[in-house]
């Protein structure tokens, strides 16, 4: 567990399935270059990184983090970063770990239904993270949180997916405490996927996503398409 500064406003806590050597990594990437962003950095006021490979693993750390999370001192504004890294399962209804075992939603991230602090944002690493079948089925009111969820609506390319979390990280440090608007969600979100334009990848123009409530009503942003099918 690694502690940083005390004077920024945001607590990172990594939960990951992916190991560290392996260039998809979220702690790979943290270590050599989003934890050096000076915004980020100056933001960032703990950071505790869990590489959990096995399934059992993966849903202890994640119960243990609903445990911790009660206990996390929090100054007004300050926002927990509950950044989950996994593979996704081509259903678009389960998670994957490396031995091939595949886990549903329900069954893993379901324990985070009706759980979360509203400080919370969940930032997910995972393929079809932002679908409706994902952990973001289960958001709530803003009062029973998460206040935020983003992830990829597609077995994203790796170099967009790192691009689109250091800019949500970036964004969540410039937002020192301050409320975000829907117009500002869905203008990062516009952001990311206008990089995803410039990729190689054509279906990225539309990858990411983020759930949030406005009017205390959940919001996904971008919405379905013309054809029913999210993503």
């Amino acid at each position: 567990m690694h502690h940083l500064g005390a004077m920024g406003w945001m607590k990172i806590y990594v939960i990951e399935a992916v190991p560290f050597a392996d260039q998809a990594s979220v702690g790979r990437k943290w270590r050599h270059k989003h934890r050096h962003h000076p915004v980020i950095d100056a933001a960032t006021s703990y950071y505790s990184h869990h590489e959990c490979l096995r399934a059992r693993d993966f849903t202890a750390q994640l119960d243990a983090f609903l445990n911790e999370q009660s206990a996390m001192v929090c100054a007004e504004g300050e926002r927990i970063v509950l950044w989950l890294s996994i593979h996704g399962a081509p259903t678009k209804k389960s998670i994957r770990f490396g031995n091939g075992y595949y886990m549903s939603y329900w069954r893993s991230l379901g324990r985070l239904h009706k759980t979360l602090r509203p400080n919370v944002v969940v930032l997910q690493s995972i393929c079809w993270g932002g679908f409706p079948t994902g952990v973001t089925r289960f958001m709530n009111k803003s009062t029973r949180g998460p206040s935020l969820a983003f992830g990829p609506t597609i077995a994203a390319n790796v170099t967009a997916l790192h691009h689109a979390e250091r800019e949500v990280l970036k964004f969540l440090a410039h937002h020192d405490g301050t409320p975000v608007g829907a117009v500002d969600v869905r203008s990062l979100v516009r952001s990311i996927n206008s990089y995803g334009e410039r990729t190689p990848y054509p279906e990225h123009n539309r990858f990411y996503r983020a759930w949030y409530f406005r009017r205390g009503k959940l919001k996904r942003y971008p919405g379905p398409t013309r054809q029913g099918v999210s993503g």
